[in-house]
């Protein structure tokens, strides 16, 4: 680094354009600027090498980011997939009133956050489970919750989750 600043005063000073104040004002950007990298590549090289992902290529988290959750933050998490899903249904029904009732009709009435967290926990639980995104785990979890299909159905569900999930993480 002294090399680098030693090279730029030189170089301001061949030009004849060396001011001492302008020169250390670049100096100190020059500086910043590198240990701005150096603090971003840093920071980011445990994650280019870590073996736990918490999202996968989409960007989507999983289960890795659930279980390293607190109840409080997954209380609000939940909260955001349940407010973005009223709010779909609520666009939805502007445009279709069809749309509306079958939004409406595919969340189960009758179940807290508290049930959707401990669905979701059981989930997670199995390890076979945790690179699926909470998302496609939130739908999962919300037609068990319905009641409607068999538990074969669930089972082929949740295969199909899991190789749909395996493809996200295979360039890692």
């Amino acid at each position: 680094m002294a090399a680098l600043m030693i090279s730029i005063k030189s170089r301001f000073a061949q030009r004849g354009a060396y001011d001492y104040h302008c020169s250390r004002s670049a100096l100190h950007m020059i500086r910043f600027r590198l240990l701005r990298t150096f603090v971003f590549a840093v920071s980011l090289f445990p994650g280019l090498f870590a073996q736990t992902q918490q999202v996968d290529d989409s960007g989507e988290p999983n289960g890795r980011f659930w279980r390293e959750m607190s109840h409080r933050e997954k209380s609000v998490y939940l909260i955001g997939f349940s407010s973005g899903f009223t709010m779909a249904s609520n666009m939805a029904g502007l445009k279709s009133p069809e749309a509306y009732l079958a939004l409406q009709d595919a969340v189960p009435n009758g179940f807290s956050l508290l049930d959707y967290e401990k669905e979701m926990d059981a989930l997670y639980s199995s390890t076979e489970n945790l690179l699926i995104n909470l998302r496609m785990a939130w739908l999962h979890c919300n037609t068990k919750l319905k009641g409607t299909w068999t538990k074969e159905a669930l089972e082929q569900d949740l295969i199909r989750l899991r190789k749909s999930a395996a493809t996200h993480y295979t360039s890692r």
